[in-house]
This record gives C-alpha cells, sequence and structure tokens, in this order.
C-alpha cells in the first residue's frame, strides 16, 4: 500500500493511515513532581517585652544594715524612700534615696501614718512598705486600715513563737553568754512556696569581748526552718535563731520577719536578702540565691548596757565610699553626739 501519492504539482501529501497502520506516539515522561510554592505568611515582628517599671519601697525606722540596704535596693533599680527619726542616721542621707525627717516615732506616730498618707499619692506604681524594727513593726500593725489600701506591707506578719519570746539578737546574746553555740537562719520564701535565699551563721563564743561567726551548711536546720515556713504559709524574709535548750536539744529560741545586722554577713557569703525580700513583696520573680558558706569573721560584740532589745550583737564598720560620703559622716556626728 502507498504512503504517499505525488499529483501532477509535484507537491508531497500525507495520505491518511489506515486504522492498522496507526501508532500513537510514546507519550513523553511526566516531569518529575514539583512541589507548588505555598505562600508562607510573614511572621510577626517580636514583640518588645512591655518594661514594668520598678514598685518603689519604702524603709520605715531604719536600723544600721539599712544603710547597706538601701544602697542593694537603689541598684537594683528601685525607687527608695527613707522616713526616720533621727537626723544622723546613714540611711537618710545616703545617694539617691528620698529622705523625709520625722519626730520619733513612739512619740507622734499619727505624723508617720499621715506621711505615709502623703506618699501614696506620689509613689506610682504602687508601693512597698518595710518595716526596718520592731518598733516599726507594730506600728503597722496599729495603722494597717489606714495604710494597707494603699500600700503593700511587707513583714508586718509575726514569726514569734509566742508573744514573750525574745528578738533575735536578744536570744543570740543570750546563748553566747551561756557559752553555748547557735545557729542563725536567714531564709526567703516566695508566694509560690519556694526557697529562694538561704544562709546559715554559725556563732560561737570567742575570747571577750569577741565572737566567731561562720557561714555553714547547717542541712538539717535549715529543713527544719524550712518546715517551719510551711507549716504557716509564710510569705517573704524570716530570721530564726535555733539554740540548744538545758537538755541540749536543738530547738528555736527566737525568730522575726525583720532583719538585722547580720542581713550583712548574709550578703557577703552570697545571698542579697534586701532584694529577695523587695522583689517577693513586690511580686517580681526571684532567681534562686544559695549562700557559699566561705565566711569566717571574728567580730567585737556590742556592749549591752543601754541597748535595746533589738540592737546588735556585733558591730559592723561602716565603709567609707568618696562617691557617698554622707552617710559615713552622718554615722560619725551621730556616734559623737549620742548620749
Amino acid at each position: 500500500m502507498r504512503e504517499l501519492e505525488v499529483q501532477s504539482q509535484g507537491t508531497v501529501i500525507e495520505a491518511p493511515p489506515t486504522e492498522s497502520a496507526w501508532i500513537e506516539p510514546a507519550s513523553p515522561a511526566p516531569p518529575p513532581e514539583i512541589g507548588m510554592p505555598v505562600s508562607v505568611p510573614a511572621a510577626p515582628a517580636p514583640r518588645r517585652p512591655e518594661i514594668v517599671p520598678a514598685a518603689p519601697i519604702v524603709l520605715v525606722d531604719p536600723r544600721s544594715w539599712t544603710l547597706d540596704a538601701a544602697r542593694s535596693l537603689r541598684a537594683a533599680g528601685a525607687r527608695v524612700v527613707v522616713l526616720s527619726g533621727c537626723p544622723f542616721e546613714p540611711a537618710l542621707h545616703t545617694r539617691g534615696v528620698q529622705g523625709h525627717r520625722l519626730p520619733p516615732l513612739g512619740i507622734r506616730p499619727e505624723r508617720w501614718a499621715a506621711r505615709l498618707l502623703e506618699l501614696a499619692a506620689r509613689l506610682e506604681p504602687r508601693a512597698v512598705v518595710y518595716a526596718c524594727s520592731l518598733p516599726a513593726v507594730e506600728f503597722l500593725r496599729a495603722h494597717r486600715r489606714q495604710v494597707e489600701p494603699h500600700f503593700t506591707l511587707a513583714n508586718i506578719h509575726g514569726l514569734e513563737p509566742h508573744p514573750a519570746v525574745a528578738g533575735p539578737d536578744a536570744a543570740l546574746r543570750q546563748s553566747l553568754l551561756r557559752g553555748d553555740a547557735a545557729l542563725e537562719v536567714q531564709i526567703a520564701r516566695d508566694r509560690h512556696g519556694e526557697i529562694v535565699g538561704l544562709c546559715v551563721l554559725a556563732w560561737a563564743p570567742g575570747a571577750p569581748p569577741d565572737v566567731l561567726v561562720t557561714g555553714v551548711d547547717g542541712s538539717e536546720v535549715a529543713a527544719r526552718s524550712r518546715d517551719l515556713l510551711e507549716a504557716r504559709r509564710y510569705v517573704g524574709y524570716a530570721r530564726l535563731v535555733w539554740a540548744p535548750d538545758r537538755f541540749g536539744h536543738l530547738v528555736l529560741h527566737a525568730a522575726s520577719s525583720v532583719p538585722g545586722s547580720t542581713i550583712e554577713l548574709a550578703r557577703a557569703d552570697g545571698v542579697d536578702f534586701a532584694t529577695l525580700a523587695y522583689r517577693i513583696a513586690a511580686g517580681a520573680t526571684c532567681p534562686p540565691q544559695r549562700a557559699r558558706g566561705h565566711l569566717v569573721r571574728r567580730l567585737p560584740t556590742v556592749d549591752p548596757e543601754g541597748c535595746s532589745s533589738d540592737a546588735p550583737v556585733v558591730a559592723l564598720p561602716q565603709r567609707f565610699s568618696r562617691r557617698d560620703p554622707l552617710p559615713w559622716l552622718a554615722g560619725l556626728l551621730r556616734g559623737l553626739l549620742r548620749p
């Protein structure tokens, strides 16, 4: 059968093939499957964290340890306000602190309450009020209905085993005078029940008038202190003194929510309880801190004659600072003018 017919003009024309001769061309191999481009929405720009201003803190009736605490709080970014009844109180004159001089707390407590209410309108956000002495704790408890709606009261909840018990410094002094060693536990518990700060100091009587202070592990007494705070659902800073009783058993002799001069020893051993107590009261997060246990100090004891019950056991020297000399000068004048 002819596949082509030749016409007169010489044009070549393909003849239609018959059914038997039709060969279907091979279909080309399909291209490799390639995923279709998918439109991915652009990732949202990272959200900048909201900057929340730090809550101010009002330190009521400062003591010797308050100067070191105020400087630590200033370094942490807090606005510090100090109310004092002593014109030569070092914390009242420290750099960057707003000081308020008032009459003695025991004579005119109504002036202190009025000043707190005045500050409530100026301090934003809600400020923390921290009592630096036992009289300040009693003052805040007595004026709680007036003050608490405007401030966060940090340490007015008592930890005393019973009302007639002595304070931590008095308990330490009594134990040392008997010739017994004592363990002082400083501990901080946050609102979630976690222990965020712990320091154990061992006190031992030395050659009078010296005393030996050593940072130790004290796991057993630390566990007992932790259980005590857990049972009372206590939140914040606590100071507990454990010493042997007349039968030689280690028992709790004193507990308080008010720090003493030994808070500076705890800071030297690696735990800044002033900042921890402030952050717990303000509701901020607290990275846990644990003492290194490397502290060994031999310190002179303070003469108890003429001192109050919450007077410190040891006298810690006040350091002179060229950048902040006024507190050192105020402390010097207070020592010279004290009768």
